[in-house]
């Protein structure tokens, strides 16, 4: 099933936020998949994939197993469909979004997928 490209106002603003925190990032450049889905990536791997879905904004991302069931014990994330057993986390984007929260689950998800070399030049 194909799922519609981010288009709605909301859903461009809310992919630009993702964009600007993403920008910091070495080597992070996006792509948008078969499917739809706006994937963000670091040497081809992605860390973040981000889609619009009836009216609600997706936030995935690769966690760590640990990080992953915290969170998914608060009731505000879940596994992903699919893909959850592998660490990817669902954030529903909406006005309860804590940012500050989401701008360290990027900076975790972009660490667990970079490679060595590219998390170097960070530290």
């Amino acid at each position: 099933m194909s799922v519609p490209l981010i288009q709605s106002k909301e859903g461009l603003r809310l992919l630009g936020r993702i964009r600007q925190l993403c920008t910091r990032y070495p080597e992070f450049y996006e792509h948008i998949d078969d499917f739809g889905h706006t994937s963000f990536r670091v040497r081809d791997k992605p860390f973040l994939i981000m889609s619009e879905w009836s009216g609600s904004f997706l936030l995935n991302m690769k966690l760590l197993y640990e990080t992953q069931d915290f969170l998914v014990q608060t009731g505000r994330f879940e596994k992903s469909a699919y893909i959850g057993q592998h660490g990817w986390t669902l954030l529903r984007l909406d006005n309860t979004a804590d940012w500050e929260e989401v701008e360290d689950l990027i900076d975790d998800a972009y660490r667990r997928v970079a490679p060595k070399s590219v998390r170097k030049i960070l530290d």
